[in-house]
């Protein structure tokens, strides 16, 4: 266990190693291409709020919330390739590719647009992809304590040599089943260049931050370290006209763990916002 620690620390995600309690009902194998993906579709309503993990779990981790939120909308999670019971893909984990993925699963298990998505972690990146390739199917976004693009620039800037050291255990610690798609994580969080192939829709959005330094002594955790987390979430948030922006001192950056009551909250706040929107005359 002790060698996921390390990559969960340093980088801000909590990759892999964890198993978690199942979701209420039954997932389901469907094809996707050339491979089957795990998929749970859950509850009923107006609105369907799909979620995408964190590097390294699978659909389960959003069992608390999901089985919340599928009291009051349709609810679906899935585990990427390679992870839980999905098999393994041979094509590059780009965020295209796993963008097209999801909507590919979407379109095969018949879930209608548009979508409430919402991100955990590197998740947070893989919902910004499908926001620029599908703005049409997007009604919101809920961002679960999102890995900023720039956070080791920003590390680098405050003790270079510290930040360099620290990145290169994550290197040595990746767990091979990560690999695939934390090759071309890394080179986002390393460049600090987001791949933006379109301007992000403005639909209503929830930014979750969590500030708890869960292990102070790695400069990721330092006091400095989570304002530079928050301060880049904040920046990235603010690009929207309709945005909440919830900060928890208390909570860990798995919060849909910790407190899975404040990402419900967030999912709620979205649904109302986009249904103030979709009622509002047209000019």
């Amino acid at each position: 266990m002790k060698k996921y620690i390390a990559h969960a620390l340093l980088i801000g995600l909590m990759a892999g190693g964890m198993s978690s309690p199942a979701l209420a009902g039954e997932a389901e194998l469907t094809l996707v291409g050339q491979h089957h993906l795990e998929v749970n579709v859950q509850g009923e309503g107006r609105h369907n709020v799909i979620f995408e993990s964190g590097l390294g779990h699978d659909l389960n981790i959003w069992r608390d919330v999901a089985d919340e939120v599928s009291q009051f909308a349709q609810v679906v999670t899935y585990s990427r390739a390679g992870y839980g019971q999905s098999e393994q893909s041979d094509l590059p984990r780009t965020l295209e590719q796993i963008a097209s993925e999801l909507d590919s699963l979407l379109t095969a298990k018949n879930i209608s647009a548009p979508y409430i998505l919402v991100g955990h972690s590197a998740g947070g990146f893989y919902i910004r992809k499908y926001a620029e390739l599908y703005p049409d199917k997007v009604a919101g976004l809920v961002f679960v304590d999102p890995t900023p693009e720039k956070i080791l620039i920003q590390l680098r800037a405050l003790d270079k040599e510290r930040a360099i050291r620290e990145e290169a255990v994550i290197n040595r610690m990746t767990p091979d089943r990560v690999k695939p798609e934390d090759i071309y994580f890394s080179k986002i969080t390393g460049s600090g260049i987001y791949p933006s192939t379109a301007k992000l829709v403005d639909v209503p959005v929830a930014m979750i931050t969590a500030m708890k330094q869960e292990y102070p002594q790695f400069l990721m955790h330092s006091v400095e370290g989570k304002q530079a987390w928050r301060e880049l979430q904040t920046q990235f948030v603010t690009q929207f006209t309709d945005y909440q922006h919830i900060v928890l001192g208390a909570t860990g950056h798995n919060v849909h763990r910790e407190q899975p009551e404040t990402v419900v909250a967030a999912v709620r706040y979205v649904i109302k916002q986009n249904d103030a929107a979709s009622d509002m005359p047209e000019k």
